[in-house]
């Protein structure tokens, strides 16, 4: 069988998942291996993005940040990963979410068909940084969380 991401040929296990593997440059894993991602979600993206920022606006550099942004709308498929997720301060969020096209031109709003943590954001002095899931990985939720009745 061949590897529907790097076409090499793997070896699969019983239940037809791929066996982890080099992709076709031998320079590191496929991302076919079959290994689950890490299951970002809100409450494990906040810290990781609080951490990331450091507290400060990402964008401006200039005031404490207080929001948390979803470059990629929820509406359209934008989840709570840090790739998509930057940590702002109330003046710029609202900038933002006022003029949309000047965002995307920054990386700031990415499109529907866009993956966020393969376009950079510039910053207000010009800098350019690319969010990414690589900042913490997830801690797993130990404790079941309790339904609400």
């Amino acid at each position: 069988m061949l590897c529907p991401v790097c076409l090499e040929p793997v070896k699969t296990d019983s239940y037809g998942r791929v066996a982890p593997h080099l992709d076709s440059t031998g320079t590191g894993d496929c991302p076919m291996t079959g290994r689950t991602a890490p299951a970002w979600d809100e409450d494990a993206t906040r810290p990781a993005v609080r951490g990331r920022s450091g507290e400060i606006c990402e964008y401006c550099s200039a005031h404490v940040a207080q929001d948390m942004h979803h470059r990629k709308s929820a509406g359209v498929g934008g989840h709570w990963h840090p790739a998509n997720i930057i940590h702002i301060c109330r003046s710029c969020h609202r900038f933002i979410t006022e003029h949309p096209n000047w965002a995307w031109s920054l990386g700031l709003i990415v499109k529907s068909t866009e993956d966020p943590s393969k376009r950079p954001v510039t910053r207000e002095d010009g800098t350019a940084f690319q969010p990414s899931d690589e900042v913490a990985p997830p801690i797993p939720n130990l404790k079941p969380k309790r339904r609400k009745r």
